[in-house]
């Protein structure tokens, strides 16, 4: 409360009360449900409590499914993610990882079920639900669930003593994994599979990072569920996101725990699991779930899905059933005082959990999108007073007291209102969190307002090197304090950040007095990194454009342009950069006939995304020959088709061609063009070319509504509204001219 200018009179173990409260509720449902699932092992034997998981898994299975064959987005039509997720992933569980997790389980319970000799009728209905778990597991296309699920076949197939029975259980085992794999195969796409194949190993990278938390807190841990109030301090994801767990269960523990309760906690595993050893070889209903439970702890080694409630309360109850509490469950009638000593622990037990939930109301995730929207609409002049502002600023920092994200809201808000020092809040925010970018980037604009450029690049230098997203926040804002390259230079931290941040603020630098600073700046950032793209492509056309308005002649600067084209060829080769670049080389040294035989033989060759820039470059050239205008429209058909193989904006492109089209007569062909423009982006550019081309074919209603539509929207803008008082004249006139031929033809007809 330092910034509040509050003494701190108490403390907490944990640090994240709030979470740890909601957690504290969780496990005691957790308690509650191996209670429960003993007592049933107890009573009904264990394929009670096993049926009851197989067929929950069944049911998510069959709804996700449902979901991905109808093209769902929302579940049951009422909640849609707020983040992306795959075709086969909309459901109840819409992690992937957490789906694979609950359908393995559930699998292998149902592969118990299959083959045991009390449920033989009910084999083959086993076997499809089991099939359609495998299926779904796979769809899931969760890297660490897939291999889990090879784990705990492998469990599986070697938990039987008796040569037959295994053998019996191996051939299940593989019919069902054959079957569930033929389906996965036939609803799976090729972008989904490449998913499952992905190298990308960031988890692996949040587990390694987590670990130095325990160093800090190795003997009480941080806190049950304060690990995602903690993981902005520790850089374990980029950015304003926070990472909800370690990704690996043994990790989360000992950091949320610390190191003796984590310890004591994984030598009671095997303690609790004692007794299913002596009922694993003649129950393959207890092989299945203890198969089951093997493959999600793995998975949890490489993706955390245990802190869902869903796979809690069935790990708990798959617990309950292999644990040996359950043979000394008594299952006569109780005495009086068990009756009240039970009812006494049910009725302490449901206060604590209802206490435990009216204290944690918000989640972090849920308390930092409130307090967002709160201040952003306070600095709009829109929201709350101040006073409001501070109350629920407060509040979200006593239930989050380790994130910094809240006290770096506070220093906005101080800063852009300038009614308070903004320094306080950005102390107590590095102090939570010394290597956040977004921290000091704010304290680089507060230290600017102050004076002190020198420290404000330095600290923008410090945000660009430890989140490179910010790389080009800082460009720009070093471009906007300074106008001298060498000075810009100073935020620009080695390697690739660096040239990100000289890229970003030679962008700024687009007038044409403004062409030495500029180039300054993509010569420091190609110096900076020399494998860099975008600071090549950059440099690239700032030469050309020094070649055609004569600032740099062809013999000095040609070499340099032939250059990069060269290092952009070797660096990105399936970028039409390279070519691009070589065929405006060839244009500016007056070739223009192997120019266009340069990019005709190269276009072809790009995919569809990176042909589209190839041919919007080629259709210029073309234009420029007078007797190659009938390639044109041959050209601008084959920019059209690749429009239609991508999800890559092609409204300038289209524009492009039916500019080209337009003057060379081809007005049909130019208003599909502008047409298929506007249908992506409905740019007053594209309408008034909708307008003059419809207007030469005759087409006048379409040209009036393109019009009207123009017309509405450059209200707010004056010069768009003149060009479409001046398109607009332009198509009357055409029309008029048209009517008068029409008039001609008639009379001459008529005579």
């Amino acid at each position: 409360m330092y910034p509040f200018g509050e003494p701190v009179d108490r403390g907490a173990l944990s640090l994240d009360p709030s979470a740890t409260l909601v957690e504290a509720a969780k496990w005691v449902c957790y308690s509650v449900t191996i209670y429960i699932a003993a007592v049933a092992a107890r009573r009904y034997g264990a394929a009670s409590v096993c049926g009851a998981l197989f067929v929950s898994a069944v049911l998510v299975a069959v709804c996700t499914i449902g979901h991905g064959l109808i093209g769902a987005r929302a579940v049951f039509g009422l909640y849609e993610p707020r983040f992306a997720t795959g075709r086969w992933n909309v459901g109840p569980l819409l992690n992937s990882n957490n789906l694979a997790g609950f359908t393995n389980l559930g699998m292998f319970c149902g592969l118990g079920l299959s083959t045991s000799r009390r449920f033989e009728r009910y084999r083959w209905p086993l076997l499809l639900g089991t099939a359609l778990l495998v299926a779904t597991c796979i769809l899931s296309m969760s890297r660490a669930g897939v291999l889990a699920l090879v784990i705990g076949s492998v469990v599986f197939a070697v938990a039987t003593r008796r040569a037959r029975l295994r053998l019996g259980r191996v051939l299940v085992l593989g019919i069902v994994l054959v079957c569930g794999g033929a389906l996965a195969y036939f609803g799976a796409s090729e972008g989904s599979w490449s998913r499952l194949f992905d190298r990308e190993l960031g988890k692996l990278d949040v587990i390694r990072r987590s670990i130095a938390i325990i160093g800090d807190y190795p003997w009480f841990g941080i806190g049950r569920g304060a690990f995602e109030s903690v993981s902005s301090s520790y850089r374990l994801v980029s950015g304003n996101k926070v990472a909800a767990h370690a990704e690996n269960f043994i990790v989360q523990w000992c950091v949320e725990w610390g190191l003796p309760v984590a310890l004591a906690g994984l030598v009671a595993f095997p303690w609790v699991l004692k007794g299913a050893g002596r009922r694993l070889r003649r129950s393959s209903i207890v092989s299945g779930m203890i198969a089951g439970l093997a493959a999600l702890l793995f998975q949890n080694l490489l993706d955390m899905g245990l802190e869902i409630p869903a796979l809690g309360l069935a790990v708990a109850a798959v617990l309950g059933v292999l644990s040996r509490s359950h043979e000394a469950v008594l299952i006569t009638v109780p005495t009086r005082p068990r009756r009240w000593l039970s009812a006494s622990i049910a009725v302490a037990l449901a206060a604590f959990w209802v206490v435990s939930f009216r204290g944690a109301r918000w989640q972090l995730s849920e308390e930092r999108l409130a307090v967002h929207e709160t201040i952003s609409s306070h600095l709009r002049g829109q929201g709350p007073e101040t006073a409001v502002v501070d109350t629920h600023l407060r509040a979200a920092m006593l239930r989050h007291p380790a994130d910094p994200y809240f006290p770096r809201l506070g220093a906005l808000t101080a800063f852009v209102r300038g009614r308070r020092d903004p320094l306080p809040w950005l102390n107590h925010a590095l102090e939570l969190g010394l290597e956040n970018g977004h921290t000091r980037l704010l304290l680089a604009r507060v230290l600017h307002r102050r004076g002190g450029v020198k420290q404000a690049l330095a600290e923008l230098r410090a945000a660009a090197e430890l989140e490179h997203d910010l790389a080009r926040s800082a460009g720009r804002l070093a471009a906007s304090w300074s106008r001298d390259p060498a000075q810009i230079a100073q935020a620009a931290p080695r390697g690739t950040p660096g040239a990100m941040v000289l890229t970003a603020a030679a962008s700024a630098f687009h007038r044409p007095e403004e062409r030495a600073i500029r180039r300054a700046c993509l010569d420091e950032a190609i110096a900076r990194d020399p494998s860099y793209v975008p600071a090549r492509r950059a440099r690239a056309w700032q030469i050309v454009a020094d070649i055609r308005d004569g600032t740099c002649a062809l013999q000095l600067c040609g070499p340099r342009l032939e250059q990069d084209a060269r290092a952009l060829r070797s660096l990105r080769p399936e970028s039409p950069d390279a070519t691009l670049v070589r065929g405006e080389l060839l244009r500016l040294q007056g070739k223009l006939e192997d120019a266009t035989e340069l990019l005709e033989r190269d276009c072809p060759q790009y995919r569809p995304a990176e042909r589209i820039p190839c041919l919007r470059g080629h259709l210029r050239l073309e234009a420029l020959r007078s007797n190659r205008s009938h390639q044109i429209p041959k050209l601008a058909r084959e920019l059209m088709e690749a429009c239609q193989l991508t999800t890559t904006s092609c409204h300038d492109p289209l524009v492009d061609a039916g500019d080209l089209l337009a003057r060379a007569g081809a007005s049909g062909a130019a208003l599909i063009a502008f047409e298929r423009a506007a249908a992506e982006k409905s740019s007053v550019t594209a309408l008034l070319g909708i307008a003059s081309s419809a207007a030469e074919i005759g087409q006048t209603a379409k040209a009036q509504r393109a019009l009207e539509e123009a017309a509405r929207l450059a209200r707010a803008d004056h010069v768009a509204l003149a060009r479409v008082k001046q398109a607009g004249e332009r198509v009357r006139s055409a029309l008029l001219e048209q009517l008068a031929s029409e008039g001609e033809k008639t009379r001459r007809s008529g005579k």
